[in-house]
């Protein structure tokens, strides 16, 4: 496909499972060896059972719906489903948008994150002061609960790079989000055309039927294994068709008859005059663009790591004390400081750089190398316009020429049947494959969507 973006293009950094060691401490004398075994066998006894157990419901339950979803598909009863309804039921519940649309409400959050970390923080404190001895007549001089306002002073320079990445990570999940539509636009479009084929098929194919049952009784043993064949092959193109549509729908099990008008989607009287550029191709580019920038802000960190770190702090008295306390400007402090680490095999980070630029060069001249792919993608892609135009209007003139036959010999009309059912199909595969070339063209026709 012209431009391959995948719809899991470049992504922030989440955060991994946590794990946390804990070492029990010490209460007691220490188990032999032979008490410490016993225990570990206890405890895996402990666990195999319910394992098992679980996975034993898990099988029970995923082996029924198969079964279900078995007898589900080998109904055949279709319901017609028009390109509005489809359209909406996808936008709604397919996975792969609902998915890209979650990354992109959580790009979204991080740069909120960010603006919070700003907001004070409450600590709320409760000590006792007292002797041990006392500990039986404790009084309310001997409790302080004390409640803290930490105010949060970063960094200007860190707190700008994070909003920096932040802002960078959402709009790629923007784009990212914008091409998975266009695509899931483009694959729903694809089963309405693949569905109107398949009918044309059936139909074609019934008139083959009979005119090979017409054609010849001396070849009455090859037309019998074949005609079983073409059926069989008719069935598995419609089970297949039909699990892309609830895929595509997140409908499992159902059967939709894909039927009605169709926005019309075309490019044979342009597709020569397409360029990248603001109308062609932008939304490619942009993304090209946010891979060098996010190399780039790579290479900025770095050096920025170079920088002595500098930390803020505010001090300020408790807000609130079960002991008296005065409130006085006094007591307000604001302090700073700055630090820096070096290492002394590498004082100026120089290695550091050295591979952020590296990397920023490598992923220039890898996109490079797939700018050219595409742009000789796009030529493949007009000359193979050029040509399915060209056999498409030999086939129709072979169409037109079989459908005023000269002659009325019946053995020369059977046979002349038989070849011009078999130009309707070539024609329906040779529509077919325009169509695609033109759906692969619409994703990066910026005009249609902004239309």
């Amino acid at each position: 496909m012209l431009f391959g973006f995948s719809a899991s293009s470049w992504r922030g950094i989440g955060a991994g499972d946590a794990r946390v060691a804990t070492t029990p401490r010490r209460l007691g004398p220490a188990l032999p060896p032979l008490g410490i075994i016993l225990l570990a066998l206890a405890f895996s006894g402990c666990i195999a059972a319910p394992l098992q157990r679980n996975l034993a419901a898990d099988y029970t339950s995923q082996l029924t719906d198969f079964n279900g979803m078995l007898e589900r598909v080998r109904n055949t009863a279709q319901t017609p489903m028009t390109w509005d309804a489809a359209r909406r039921q996808m936008e709604r519940h397919n996975i792969s948008l609902r998915q890209s649309g979650k990354q992109l409400e959580e790009a979204e959050k991080q740069t909120r994150h960010q603006w919070l970390t700003l907001v004070p923080r409450l600590a709320a404190f409760l000590s006792v002061g007292t002797n041990i001895s006392s500990l039986t007549n404790l009084s309310s001089n001997d409790i302080n609960a004390r409640l803290i306002a930490n105010f949060n002073i970063p960094n200007p320079f860190e707190f700008y790079g994070s909003l920096y990445a932040a802002a960078l990570q959402v709009q790629n999940a923007r784009w990212s989000h914008e091409l998975d539509k266009r695509r899931a636009y483009a694959q729903l479009y694809s089963l309405f055309v693949d569905s109107r084929a398949l009918q044309e098929s059936e139909t074609a194919l019934q008139r083959q039927r009979l005119t090979l049952v017409n054609a010849d009784l001396s070849n009455i043993d090859k037309i019998l294994t074949k005609l079983p064949a073409m059926t069989r092959d008719m069935e598995h193109r419609r089970r297949y068709h039909r699990s892309g549509v609830n895929q595509m729908l997140n409908t499992p099990g159902d059967n939709y008859d894909l039927s009605g008008t169709l926005p019309v989607v075309s490019y044979r009287h342009r597709y020569r005059q397409l360029q990248i550029g603001e109308n062609f191709g932008k939304l490619a580019m942009n993304l090209y663009a946010i891979q060098i920038e996010v190399a780039m802000m790579r290479l900025r960190q770095v050096k920025f790591q170079q920088w002595p770190s500098i930390n803020f702090g505010f001090s300020n008295p408790p807000l609130l004390s079960s002991l008296p306390t005065s409130f006085s400007s006094d007591q307000l402090a604001l302090f700073s400081g700055a630090s820096k680490s070096i290492d002394l095999t590498d004082i100026w980070n120089r290695d550091s750089i050295i591979d952020a630029k590296t990397r920023l060069q490598f992923t220039r001249e890898q996109l490079k190398q797939q700018i050219e792919m595409e742009a000789s993608r796009m030529l493949n892609m007009s000359a193979s316009y050029d040509q399915l135009l060209q056999e498409e209007q030999r086939l129709q003139r072979d169409r037109q020429r079989l459908s005023s036959p000269d002659t009325s010999d019946p053995e020369m009309v059977l046979k002349d049947l038989a070849t011009r059912a078999q130009l309707e199909l070539q024609l329906i595969e040779n529509r077919r494959q325009i169509q695609q070339l033109d759906l692969q063209l619409l994703i990066w026709d910026e005009r249609f969507w902004k239309s």
